[in-house]
C-alpha cells in the first residue's frame, strides 16, 4: 500500500475538468434560439395590441353614435342619421356648419333636429377618421325604418388593420333600438 502524502490531493479524471468548447457552443445555441422565440412572441403581443386598441376605438365610436341618436329622437323620426354619407359631406378640417354644443355661449337647445344630426355626424366622422386608418362607416336600417322610433339600426365601422401578411379589412357592427 503506498500512503500518499497529506498536501497533495489526487488529480480529478479527465472526464471531470470542465465544459468543452462544442458543449459551450451548443448551450449558445440553445438560448439564441429561444431569445429569437422570445423576440418574435413580443412582436406578435405588439401587433395584437394594436389590432385590439382599433378595435376598441371602433366600438367606442359605433357606442357613441349610438348615444347621439338616442339623445336626438326627433331626428331619428325623421331619418336624418340613416343612409347619410358623412365621409363624402363632411370636412374636418373645419369647423362644423351650425356648432350644436354647449360651447362658447351656444346652446345645444337652439339647434334643429336636423342641424344636431349634421354635427353629431361631423364629430363622429372625422374621430373615426382620425383614431382609424382608412376608416369607414355606415347607419343602416334593415327593415327600411318604416317604424323610426322601434325599428333597428346597424352602425357598422370598417377599418384596415396591419397584419403579419400584410392588411386585413376589420369591421365592428353594432345593431340597436334607438
Amino acid at each position: 500500500m503506498r500512503i500518499l502524502p497529506t498536501n497533495t490531493r489526487p488529480s480529478p479524471p479527465p472526464a471531470e475538468r470542465g465544459f468543452t468548447l462544442v458543449e459551450v457552443l451548443v448551450a449558445l445555441v440553445i438560448l439564441s434560439v429561444a431569445l429569437l422565440g422570445l423576440a418574435g412572441l413580443q412582436v406578435s403581443t405588439l401587433q395584437n395590441s394594436d389590432s385590439a386598441q382599433l378595435r376598441t376605438q371602433a366600438a367606442m365610436h359605433a357606442n357613441d353614435m349610438a348615444e347621439r341618436m338616442h339623445a336626438n329622437l326627433p331626428a331619428i323620426d325623421k331619418k336624418y342619421y340613416t343612409g347619410t354619407n358623412w365621409a363624402g359631406t363632411v370636412n374636418c378640417s373645419s369647423a362644423p356648419t351650425t356648432y350644436c354644443a354647449d360651447h362658447g355661449g351656444a346652446s345645444a337647445a337652439a339647434c334643429t333636429p336636423q342641424q344636431m344630426a349634421d354635427y353629431d355626424g361631423h364629430v363622429w366622422w372625422c374621430g373615426i377618421k382620425n383614431d382609424l386608418p382608412n376608416a369607414n362607416a355606415s347607419i343602416t336600417c334593415a327593415t327600411g325604418c318604416a317604424n323610426p322610433g322601434t325599428d333597428p339600426r346597424t352602425i357598422t365601422i370598417t377599418w384596415d388593420d396591419k397584419t403579419p401578411t400584410g392588411v386585413a379589412t376589420r369591421t365592428v357592427s353594432m345593431t340597436f333600438v334607438p
